[in-house]
């Protein structure tokens, strides 16, 4: 599962691992927290300049030790690499900083990500190494078969490897350290920044080639020409859009390049603010570190930005990420490492009426307080004008004692919104968080197979609204998961997240705590996410950036088209797992609903559709000095400059 519970101490633990039979594990995500534990973050709509609460900064202990590179671990903790200082420094979310030195002297680390192993990976550049640290800080380097290839950028790929760019190459390591090599139809281009896309490829930018390239996991490689000559691309990410953003350093610009390699370009208001690295936020928006200017851009989808400065004048802001708490962390190359708090409390409740992807729950929940996400809103295909939310009988099925499925009583108990864990605690039927009555429960059943863990509670305009937060109107069309397809969810505790879908036809066993057993579910998908959301730092989750506890009822969709095609109900290491959203509908006999209210009249209607789509699925040394020198000659120059000023 992956709802939200607090709980007294004394409640026996039921998140053990169980055999799926096709991936491994599957786990209870009902994660344990003491009440009044935030363990989630959820995003109101607010404008802009709301959005940033407070920059902190923290100084690394090693003066001048260049820190870049920054990705959040498997410990809740974030990571990053200190270029000038040859180290790998580590710093929690209340600013404690431990700095690991490397084996290899004067290696100069560069990126750094999550790996599939629980380790953090990163590149030695001058070292010609990948490097590999452990959260106990033990270090491991392979070297890279090309000398003088100058690793850069590294990132998770499907498949359970690392992927890293290098100089005129594009290189594979696997968690053993085996590595091969594609060599770039460009040579000279130095590729920089990759990133797992989408549809299920690499993506990277050519910082001297001034291009986006994409490789395929069997080395298939395409390049696509930015727009803008000598804008030198550096950094890549996945957007929530089904789209890659990326920043073009020297000319200002922030790019976006769909799948197809169209391009779009978006200056940044400030002149000479040199984007560095770029991250996908948990509000749904892009945001980057502007080196040149001491700020933090943010830039939407439809491409409004704005800027927020840090607070240390010549502090030279260059990687970002999201970090486990909901903040973005920033690395300063003048020596210190920034936290962007957002203003929004996760506790807070919206506005009616209310968007899908917030924080749901029922009534009484006690001795528990629990939460899960609003998945859709839809309605009824026999009876369009009746509005239902949709989400997994796990959250929307579930009451106190047990909080089991299929406890809740129909046309009875009530859904609110927060659920009591957001809430802090159980209030009742208090009409201040009523958001609809629980309806249907689609029955799991013990000793037999199950294809879904659904719900519905009946809701109106007034209480609900189409809109997923952050995604935005998903589109009421029936589509099937397919193998590498790039999806989107937003959840109450991740927020908007991107992945592939890894398998469909999943069988998995998942064990929904000691109250209530474990059931079997056949026909499912399993998805890889790709790009981290607000990390929740609960024990036994880390290491799966797409979902955790409390995404349980996110509807998954299409990142390209946004059509829903999965409901998500569980979790494990690395993987999550959705019903297909056709069997919800089918089963339940309802479909999403959209602005206009349109959609199909009968269930005949959306096999139809259903079968129509099926059918038609059937159918080198002197560049990387080069590059050294104009990070440091741009990071110097600007510092003699202000002090000579």
């Amino acid at each position: 599962m992956h709802r939200t519970l607090s709980e007294p101490t004394n409640r026996p633990v039921d998140s053990s691992p169980q055999r799926n039979s096709l991936l491994g594990k599957a786990w209870h995500f009902g994660a344990r927290a003491s009440r009044g534990t935030v363990l989630f973050l959820s995003f109101a709509a607010i404008s802009p300049a709301q959005i940033v609460k407070t920059i902190n900064e923290y100084p690394v202990p090693t003066p001048g030790s260049g820190p870049n590179g920054i990705a959040p671990g498997p410990d809740g903790a974030l990571w990053f690499t200190e270029s000038y200082g040859n180290k790998v420094g580590r710093i929690t979310t209340l600013g404690h900083i431990t700095e690991y030195p490397l084996p290899t002297s004067q290696s100069y680390p560069f990126g750094i990500t999550a790996g599939p192993d629980g380790a953090l990976w990163f590149t030695e550049s001058d070292a010609n190494r990948i490097g590999r640290i452990t959260a106990s800080g033990f270090v491991t380097e392979y070297p890279v078969p090309t000398t003088y290839s100058y690793p850069l950028g590294i990132t998770a790929g499907p498949g359970g490897a690392l992927w890293f760019t290098e100089f005129g190459k594009i290189g594979r390591i696997t968690t053993s350290g085996v590595i091969t090599e594609y060599p770039l139809p460009t040579g000279d281009s130095y590729p920089t920044g990759i990133t797992a896309g989408p549809d299920g490829a690499l993506w990277f930018a050519e910082f001297y080639g001034n291009r986006i390239g994409r490789i395929t996991t069997s080395g298939v490689i395409t390049e696509y020409a930015v727009l803008t000559s000598d804008s030198y691309p550096m950094q890549i990410t996945a957007g929530p859009d089904g789209a890659l953003w990326f920043n073009e350093i020297y000319r200002n610009l922030i790019g976006r390049i769909t799948a197809s390699g169209v391009i779009i370009e978006y200056p940044t208001p400030t002149s000479d603010s040199h984007p560095a690295r770029i991250t996908v936020g948990p509000d749904g928006a892009l945001w980057f570190a502007e080196r040149g200017t001491n700020q933090i851009g943010r830039i939407t989808t439809s491409g409004v930005i704005t800027e927020y400065p840090t607070p240390t004048s010549d502090s030279y802001p260059y990687g970002i990420t999201v970090g486990p708490d909901g903040a973005l962390w920033f690395t300063e190359l003048a020596g210190k490492i920034g936290q962007v708090v957002l203003a929004v409390s996760p506790r807070q409740g919206f506005a009616l009426p209310t968007p899908m992807g917030v924080s749901v729950g029922n009534t009484p929940s006690l001795p528990y307080l629990y939460a899960g996400t609003a998945g859709l809103l839809v309605h009824s295909l026999g009876k369009p004008s009746s509005k239902f939310i949709l989400s997994n009988d796990h959250v929307l099925g579930a009451i106190g004692p047990t909080l089991c499925p299929n406890t809740a009583a129909p046309n009875k108990t009530w859904t609110l919104q927060p659920g009591t864990l957001d809430i802090g605690r159980d209030p009742g039927n208090n009409p201040s968080y009523y958001l609809g009555t629980v309806m249907t429960l689609w029955p799991l059943k013990k000793g037999a197979s199950n294809s879904i863990d659904a719900a519905i509670s009946q809701t109106n305009a007034t209480f609900t609204k189409t809109e997923i937060l952050g995604i935005g109107q998903p589109n009421p069309v029936v589509v099937s998961p397919t193998v590498a397809e790039g999806v989107v969810k937003s959840g109450r505790t991740t927020g908007v997240t991107v992945g592939t879908v890894e398998a469909i036809n999943v069988t998995v066993t998942v064990n929904y705590g000691a109250a209530c057993g474990t059931y079997t579910f056949v026909g499912q998908t399993s998805v890889f996410g790709i790009s981290p959301g607000a990390f929740s730092n609960v024990a036994g989750y880390q290491g799966n950036p797409f979902s955790r506890a409390g995404d349980s009822g996110s509807a998954i969709l299409d990142s390209t088209t946004k059509r829903p095609m999965g409901l998500l109900f569980a979790g494990g290491p690395w993987l999550t797992f959705a019903n297909p959203i056709s069997e919800v509908y089918t089963r339940l006999n309802v479909f999403p609903e959209s602005r206009s209210g349109a959609g199909p009249s009968s269930v005949e209607e959306l096999r139809a559709m259903e079968g129509s789509l099926q059918n038609a699925l059937i159918r080198r040394s002197c560049a990387w000095r080069k590059f050294k020198q104009e990070m440091r000659a741009t990071y110097s120059v600007c510092r003699v400059s202000k002090a000579s000023a």
